[in-house]
């Protein structure tokens, strides 16, 4: 039953177009963050109290990250685990 919900959401028209404008948005929320992080929003809101987080940008009253900024981090987290 989840490969054909899988199959359908892969092969709807609308929800790809959704999640392109998605992507191609720059600016994500926190909670956006920890999941291309893998980590939960507690952990990145300890990293962020140690520094360990790229600078936040202000969009409207709230606070998001650079969606090429935490890439990188994940980028970069990917290389220090397989050296």
């Amino acid at each position: 039953m989840k490969a054909e919900l899988d199959e359908v959401l892969l092969n709807d028209p609308m929800l790809l177009d959704i999640q392109r404008v998605s992507e191609a948005f720059p600016l994500i929320s926190i909670k956006e963050a920890a999941k291309l992080l893998g980590k939960s929003v507690r952990t990145v809101r300890r990293w962020e109290a140690a520094g360990k987080m790229p600078p936040r940008t202000k969009h409207g009253h709230r606070m998001k990250y650079h969606r090429d900024d935490i890439k990188a981090m994940v980028a970069a987290n990917s290389a220090e685990v397989s050296a």
